[in-house]
């Protein structure tokens, strides 16, 4: 009898250890499933053109709605065109990351569960992306949905939505939030050569901490046509944000 014990003890010591073994394979091996299949949801796209509504909501920046066109060509060329100022945050690292989801070293930090959505967030290192990069990709549908990282001082939060009506899987609209610890330079009061409105209108926001976003709502998707190739055959270079 002691030696049945004996035996089932070292039976059940060697199950536990197997399978404590095993969980995190078969967690990393589903990780590495996911990236792959979002990856793939991008490059499937050898190029787009879409419309996007640009709208910017920070302090002491009064700038009008804009449209814009966007054009998209693998696997990092980017130009938009407006008739009027825009402005418009970096977005290559976007491009790098999505292009490079199977190649990027990463950890998984969480598992996200809502009633309506089920994410993994994950830590990314790579040389082209800052140190603190953390992504949010949704298990079911694999796309991005969420881009966190700090760079030069500046916390950038970026969502990614999607028209779930959508075949395609394309973003309806990314709103790029940031905070700011330092703030940015106090403006001049408005004049002549810089009319933005009345004086009182204007923060003091100098070394102190603001937050802002820029909203683009895209719509009119035009996909994998030679005729939006075209429009990188102006010119040798491409813009890349």
């Amino acid at each position: 009898m002691l030696n049945f014990f004996r035996h089932t003890n070292v039976y059940c010591c060697g199950l536990i250890w197997l399978i404590l073994c095993i969980h995190p394979v078969k967690s990393q091996n589903n990780i590495d499933s996911l990236l792959a299949e979002t990856q793939h949801n991008f490059k499937k796209y050898k190029n787009l053109k879409c419309s996007g509504i640009v709208k910017v909501d920070i302090p002491n920046f009064r700038i009008p709605d804009t449209e814009v066109e966007f054009y998209f060509k693998q696997p990092d060329h980017f130009k938009h065109f407006s008739s009027n100022f825009t402005m418009l945050p970096k977005s290559r690292f976007i491009l790098t990351i999505l292009n490079n989801l199977t190649e990027i070293e990463h950890k998984l930090i969480d598992k996200i569960n809502t009633d309506s959505l089920k994410m993994i967030e994950l830590k990314v290192y790579s040389e082209s992306l800052p140190d603190s990069t953390y992504l949010q990709i949704a298990t079911r549908n694999h796309l991005l949905k969420k881009i966190r990282l700090i760079q030069q001082e500046t916390l950038f939060k970026i969502d990614i939505k999607y028209n779930e009506h959508n075949k395609n899987n394309l973003p309806e609209q990314i709103t790029y939030n940031f905070h700011l610890e330092k703030g940015i330079p106090e403006f001049s009061p408005p004049s002549i050569q810089r009319p933005f409105g009345e004086t009182k209108l204007f923060n003091t926001i100098k070394d102190k901490e603001i937050d802002g976003n820029i909203k683009i709502k895209l719509t009119d998707y035009k996909i994998n046509s030679h005729l939006i190739d075209t429009a990188f055959q102006s010119d040798s270079t491409h813009t890349k944000q």
